[in-house]
């Protein structure tokens, strides 16, 4: 299967790691980084593991971090479509599908 990230998901990895650079500290800011990327390779070995969510997407989260990956099985490809703090309003995510 082909993993496609698309361009609002890494916008919301870049926020959310500007963020942890801004609010926390640059270690914060790469442990996100990885964790993002740990959940990025979980999902592509078992991508049909995770739960169906809202409006269909899966939700995959992340391990220490208050977000989780959501996205979508589209015949031959994943598409992530979101990197989403888990306390937003998911209602945004219509406008995403």
């Amino acid at each position: 299967m082909t993993f496609i990230v698309r361009s609002q998901a890494d916008r919301d990895v870049a926020e959310a790691i500007e963020y942890y650079l801004d609010q926390e500290t640059p270690q914060s800011a790469e442990r996100f980084a990885n964790a993002v990327d740990v959940a990025y390779d979980d999902i592509i070995d078992a991508p049909t593991r995770p739960r169906v969510v809202e409006y269909g997407f899966r939700e995959k989260k992340l391990k220490k971090f208050p977000y989780s990956v959501l996205y979508s099985i589209e015949e031959s490809e994943i598409v992530v479509v979101a990197v989403y703090h888990d306390e937003r309003d998911r209602a945004k995510l219509r406008d995403r599908i």
